[in-house]
């Protein structure tokens, strides 16, 4: 600030001994000034405010469009607020104004949150400049790392307890079989209890290679075995598996299929990605009064992808836990082993496809799978 105090004092210095011509010059040379910092202003990436006396002074394209700010007339900041659609974000801008300079992140919103690192610093007595940077894209990225960063250690994990439970399982397993049939072939005598534990141990051994099986689906990097289906059809053999379920739960399932081009797919591997969300769908309407299962697909032309949304009516996932849902062993079943979802994102990522998920508490949850259009070219690496 002393820097450009002590050039407009050279420049007052300087009138008095200036001619017409030399004026114009001068304020020529000041107005070029003016559009090179003006041009530097409006191009940086981050979005900047300036803010004299709490009235709004300057605004910077970057800081509009994170803002939602199309008026560039600018006024006080409690008079701003009608036109910024991004008033959340406003608001906490309007907080810091009074308070010490600061540099943190906040996020927005809650079904999906935005992120941004917000800067206030005071540039003078009457001077605040903030500084936003839009951090959500990065965010995801990190989201997504984790997740890569999590199935990595599953990989290594899951080998060890495949060496270590299988073998004495299946022991477990054959003798107890072994016991049951000596009990229906009369050759054994149980009473009514012991029975009771004979089954209740088949039954715990059944879910104990249930979860080993997911361990080894989820740490395994299967070679695709594509063909080229219509995702529609696909969708419709998947779903046909469910209908007796869906209709002793009094479920309604809607289907509403968008003419899509064909695709290439591994069916049983991405079937089983399907049936892991429908029963997440089912198990999440378990207590609701309305019970809607809608399955919907459409080209989406963007991403040159097929797109297949999966939505519930169910309880919903609360804001904090969405993050966390694709994470090996995050789950708020009782008796889930909290792989399945990690094993959905698995498949479609193999399939270089993408993930996305909505939800809100007490209304419902939706998944829309993106799948990639290949155009064949996935038949030069991988066997059909």
């Amino acid at each position: 600030m002393r820097e450009q105090e002590r050039f407009f004092e050279k420049i007052m210095d300087r009138l008095d001994h200036l001619d017409r011509n030399g004026l114009k010059n001068l304020i020529e040379s000041l107005q070029q000034k003016q559009k090179i910092l003006q041009l530097v202003f409006e191009a940086l990436d981050e979005g900047i405010i300036i803010v004299s006396e709490e009235r709004v002074v300057a605004m910077n394209n970057v800081a509009r469009i994170i803002l939602g700010c199309k008026n560039k007339q600018y006024g006080t900041m409690a008079e701003m607020e009608k036109f910024v659609a991004n008033r959340t974000l406003w608001h906490i801008l309007r907080l810091l104004f009074a308070e010490e300079d600061i540099r943190k992140e906040f996020s927005v919103g809650q079904q999906e949150p935005k992120y941004y690192l917000v800067e206030k610093r005071t540039m003078a007595d009457d001077v605040i400049l903030y500084k936003i940077v839009d951090q959500t894209e990065n965010k995801k990225l990190q989201f997504q790392l984790k997740n890569i960063e999590s199935l990595a250690a599953l990989n290594t994990l899951a080998a060890g307890i495949a060496h270590e439970i299988k073998n004495p399982l299946t022991a477990i397993d054959l003798h107890t079989q072994l016991i049951q049939r000596a009990v229906q072939k009369n050759l054994v005598c149980l009473d009514e209890n012991l029975s009771q534990y004979i089954k209740t141990i088949s039954d715990e051994t059944k879910r104990l290679n249930q979860i080993l099986n997911d361990f080894l689906l989820a740490a395994r990097t299967r070679q695709l075995k594509l063909s080229f289906e219509d995702i529609n059809l696909f969708l419709q053999e998947t779903l046909h598996l469910l209908k007796p379920e869906l209709e002793e739960k009094q479920i309604v399932l809607r289907e509403e299929y968008q003419q899509m081009p064909k695709n290439f797919i591994d069916k049983d591997y991405l079937k089983q990605a399907i049936l892991n969300l429908v029963k997440n769908a089912i198990e999440s309407m378990e207590k609701s009064s309305l019970k809607v299962l809608t399955v919907r697909t459409w080209y989406d032309t963007i991403r040159d992808a097929t797109a297949i949304e999966i939505a519930d009516t169910g309880c919903g996932i609360a804001s904090d836990q969405i993050q966390k849902i694709f994470e090996p062993y995050y789950t708020t079943k009782d008796y889930g082993t909290g792989l399945g979802l990690t094993i959905t994102y698995k498949i479609i990522k193999e399939h270089d496809g993408d993930i996305q998920i909505q939800s809100k508490p007490g209304e419902g949850t939706s998944f829309t799978i993106y799948l990639p259009i290949h155009k064949g070219s996935k038949l030069l690496t991988s066997p059909l």
